[in-house]
């Protein structure tokens, strides 16, 4: 490992992994795509209707140019509808969220307009478009993360090169409901900086994970920033070493407000590259950050937070070389302990392939689904297609073994800056077109690591379930439960001891109640 020094914003905490009684019982492991039609990068849980569902999003070649793909899945994975999104460009989706009013919305970039601009669009539940707006300048605008607020609005993340203050620059884009933009803004300084992750905090403000170069130690620096509701820039920082590269390429949050940071950095680890992860609280102090990774290429591409199954634990996917005999690379998904007190659980999910390789790039922990819906790419050796990797899977054994495994905590340098300027983008709404696709899917079924056995999933009851006032769980007591809203905020927890429980203070709207012996439920409160 590199030697890496503590500064007085550093906190350290070593500790040595161990086995986990954790491990991926398989419900699907798929390949599938007909003649580079189909990439997914990004994968979104329904947490608001009666039954969950997926939504996928990537792009593919349809009749000579790139379009927009967006898939949906019933809660067992059985295919509702293929869409794609075209104009006269090109388009390439990057993100999309289920919305509040039963839709959808993603954003990515089209070149509708020419040069590549930042693209929101928001749909129906059948993915009728509602409204679309292209958002750029003569230079590259991409859009690489959204998500709605408490308030219906839609708060975008990417960057941009139009008249940047150095390569480029954190583009921050706000719209209502309707698509209306209420501000655009950038943040950077004399280097290369990008947004690749939005959250909003409870107060209104948002918290932006990305890359910088204008600010901290290093050549490119993980970028944490803080902005009001309104877009002016209350902190911008820069977190790294001058012994290398660390960058974010995903975030989340906890119902602290906590700030869960997912990338890599080549300046610390056991290999090449490795996974890295760390926990700020609001005001963007360090409270612990760790690497995880084998002697070879590993790197992170999204981050999940998962309080709703044990406290302080979160969830990573990417790529790794470190355990395939011919150096090939393979996803992994890797648990970590936000504390430092926890082992490190790095678990291959894709060693079936052979002649090609697998990449993770969005990992989902559904509320209501003890277990995780991963998304990724293949690449075939012998062909020059690349395709869709999907893996659903619940949590349930053991992990590799612990010494296949180095985890550190680097405690890297901390320092403060930043500066914005608002970016004076033309906004467009381009003309899109919207058509079901039916491709026949070439479907390769790829056995994992630990096929075993099925889990069932208990069923909690509770009654009267929709209710206005109070509910009850039914055959279940003295067992520890947990009741999250549909962001995976903590709205309650106790022992349940039979008596009614009140939902005189809760918000109208779908709360997931989770217990540590008899499953979890979906209930609906209308006050």
């Amino acid at each position: 490992m590199k030697n890496l020094y503590a500064h007085c914003f550093s906190i350290l905490i070593f500790f040595a992994p161990f086995l986990l009684q954790a491990q991926l019982v398989p419900t699907e492991s798929v390949i599938q795509g007909t003649q580079n039609a189909e990439q997914y990068y990004d994968v979104a849980i329904d947490v608001l209707g009666a039954n969950t569902s997926s939504l996928y999003i990537g792009y593919g070649v349809v009749a000579g140019t790139a379009d927009i793909i967006v898939k949906k899945e019933d809660g067992i994975g059985v295919t509702e509808w293929i869409r794609n999104y075209d104009s006269s460009g090109s388009e390439f989706g990057h993100r999309i969220i289920f919305t509040s009013d039963g839709g959808f919305a993603f954003t990515g970039w089209t070149t509708a307009n020419g040069s590549d601009d930042l693209l929101v669009v928001k749909c129906e539940s059948d993915g009728t478009i509602e409204w679309t707006k292209a958002i750029g300048g003569s230079g590259i605008e991409r859009g690489r993360d959204l998500k709605e607020t408490a308030d219906g609005d839609l708060i975008v993340t990417g960057h941009t090169n139009t008249l940047t203050m150095g390569v480029n620059d954190i583009l921050v884009v706000k719209l209502n409901a309707d698509g209306e933009v209420l501000w655009r803004n950038r943040y950077g300084g004399s280097g290369n900086e990008n947004g690749w992750g939005v959250e909003t905090l409870s107060d209104g403000s948002h918290i932006i994970a990305g890359n910088i170069g204008s600010v901290g130690p290093g050549f490119t620096n993980l970028a944490l920033l803080k902005i009001d509701a309104d877009g002016t820039l209350i902190w911008l920082r820069g977190f790294g070493s001058d012994e290398g590269a660390t960058a974010a390429t995903s975030m989340d949050i906890d119902f602290e407000d906590n700030i869960y940071v997912g990338g890599w950095t080549d300046a610390a680890g056991a290999g090449d590259r490795d996974v890295y992860a760390a926990v700020f609280d609001s005001d963007g102090t360090l409270i612990n950050d760790m690497t995880a990774g084998g002697n070879g290429f590993e790197t992170s591409n999204d981050i999940d937070e998962y309080s709703a199954f044990a406290p302080n634990n979160m969830v990573l996917v990417g790529k790794t070389g470190s355990f395939d005999e011919n150096n090939l690379m393979r996803p992994f998904l890797v648990w970590l302990n936000a504390t430092g007190e926890g082992a490190v659980n790095f678990r291959l999910v894709g060693s079936g392939i052979e002649d090609g390789e697998l990449f993770g790039i969005e990992v989902n922990v559904p509320l209501d689904l003890p277990g995780v819906i991963t998304t990724g790419l293949t690449n075939f050796v012998d062909t020059e297609n690349i395709d869709t990797y999907r893996f659903r899977g619940t949590i349930f054994g053991a992990c590799l073994e612990s010494n296949e495994v180095v985890m550190s905590s680097p405690g890297f340098d901390f320092e403060e800056g930043g500066m914005s300027e608002i970016d004076e983008s033309a906004e467009t709404e381009p003309s899109f077109t919207n058509d079901e696709l039916n491709w026949e899917e070439v479907i390769e079924c790829q056995e994992t690591i630990g096929l075993n056995s099925d889990l069932e999933k208990p069923v909690l009851r509770t009654y009267p379930n929709p209710t206005d006032s109070e509910f009850l769980i039914e055959g279940c007591e003295n067992t520890l439960y947990r009741v999250f809203d549909v962001h995976g905020k903590l709205v309650e927890q106790g022992i349940y001891d039979g008596q009614p429980i009140s939902v005189a203070d809760w918000n109208k709207g779908f709360y997931f109640i989770r217990t540590d012996q008899c499953g979890t439920a979906k209930i609906f409160v209308n006050p």
